[in-house]
């Protein structure tokens, strides 16, 4: 692909996304939109001020995570008669405390010890101490955190969540936002202690930068790891064939020359089951919240049958982990919670099929039943699932005449 058809190509798609916008099927959002076609109408507005973060978020799927308001309720008149369609990030001011703190804690030393590499380090430190994330909220609800630092006295370098703001506004369609003071003084009240901490937490790491001893060693960006994949991620996008990297590594065909090594691999049990510190970890503080709470703690896995904390097991990080998976079985009627092994033996078994059959496929669970995988699964308490190879060659012709029907279909 030479520059010109490039060119030509990103011209081509560019003026394709602005039309889908347009038409509104874009998961953006732009002047030129439905909604905002429709809100210069009922406004009868004379222009339009819009920030970047509104385009950055869908026309009607989306909703101010502090005030809860729709775009079109955000949505009001500047006194320019402008449309003001202002969505902003909404940032702890950590970080910025990190920066002047930096600085002045750099110009106390007669000699300047710190270089570029030590500023992006005491940078870093502004994540350890930040109470939440960047996210973007309604321009009102980032004023309104302003506004209530102000009357109150609340240091700058403070700043309330998206969850403490949506407790002292008072939000109405269309309009600016009444604050309620006293609320918003109770939160930094809970809050002021620990803030001061966290104000130790900086000086600290910012006196270590400041004096140059610091740890951090950096690298050229074009080293490090994201960059690489970043590039192979523009390349394949810019060919339009996404995911084309990883089959270039040939592991595609060492999968084709053997289909069933998934299997032939044997679980062994962990020498202790996991202790009750270690479950109440996961299950609060650990990388499988989000799943533990998913299904409660009566819940057995419908395919295997061990009950939850049977499929807690090790990882491949070794630490202790709980998945459940809802893969689309072949004839269900609806998703069904199963456990991570289950859902494992099913991509498998499916992927295994297919490539038998010489059929490329997708989805690979959708060739395979719950009951299935409850006839060939060999189930231990925190363990991989072993299976019993007998029964997946007597399985395998039915899986593969699925995978041809549905080819064929």
């Amino acid at each position: 692909m030479d520059v010109e058809e490039y060119e030509t190509r990103k011209n081509a798609a560019r003026q394709r996304l602005i039309n889908d916008v347009k038409a509104g099927r874009a998961y953006l959002d732009g002047v030129m939109s439905p909604l905002t076609e429709a809100l210069l109408k009922h406004f009868d507005a004379t222009d339009v001020d819009m920030t970047y973060a509104w385009v950055c978020t869908p026309q009607f799927a989306w909703n101010c995570p502090a005030c809860g308001r729709e775009k079109a309720q955000i949505a009001r008149l500047n006194g320019k008669g402008e449309l003001m369609c202002r969505l902003v990030e909404h940032h702890d001011h950590m970080k910025d405390l990190v920066e002047k703190e930096f600085e002045a804690q750099c110009k106390t030393h007669k000699v300047q010890l710190a270089d570029e590499t030590a500023r992006r380090f005491a940078e870093r430190a502004a994540g350890v101490v930040s109470v939440f994330d960047n996210v973007i909220v309604c321009d009102d609800c980032n004023t309104a955190d302003g506004t209530a630092k102000r009357q109150i006295g609340i240091p700058p370098a403070f700043s309330f969540s998206p969850q403490e703001i949506k407790k002292f506004i008072r939000p109405q369609a269309n309009q600016p936002h009444e604050l309620d003071v006293e609320v918003a003084k109770q939160i930094w009240a809970q809050h002021q202690e620990t803030f001061a901490k966290r104000l130790m937490v900086v000086r600290d790491i910012v006196a270590i930068a400041a004096s140059d001893k610091h740890w951090y060693q950096e690298l050229p960006k074009a080293h490090r790891a994201e960059t690489r994949y970043k590039f192979a991620d523009n390349i394949e996008s810019m060919y339009g064939a996404p995911g084309v990297a990883r089959a270039l590594t040939g592991e595609r065909r060492k999968q084709q020359m053997e289909p069933d090594a998934w299997r032939q691999i044997t679980h062994a049990p962990p020498e202790s089951p996991p202790e009750a510190k270690d479950i109440s970890y996961l299950a609060k503080a650990g990388g499988s919240v989000r799943q533990w709470s998913q299904v409660d703690d009566s819940w057995t896995c419908p395919t295997c049958s061990r009950s939850k904390l049977e499929t807690v097991r090790r990882s491949n990080k070794n630490s202790w982990a709980f998945r459940v998976r809802t893969p689309t079985f072949y004839d269900a009627q609806k998703w069904i919670f199963c456990c991570g092994d289950c859902g494992d033996v099913a991509m498998n078994l499916g992927k295994e099929a297919a490539m038998r059959a010489e059929i490329p496929a997708s989805n690979y669970a959708r060739f395979v039943s719950a009951l299935d995988i409850a006839r060939i699964t060999l189930p231990l308490p925190h363990t991989r699932h072993n299976v019993d190879n007998g029964a997946v060659e007597q399985l395998m012709p039915e899986l593969e005449k699925r995978v041809k029907e549905a080819h064929q279909r």
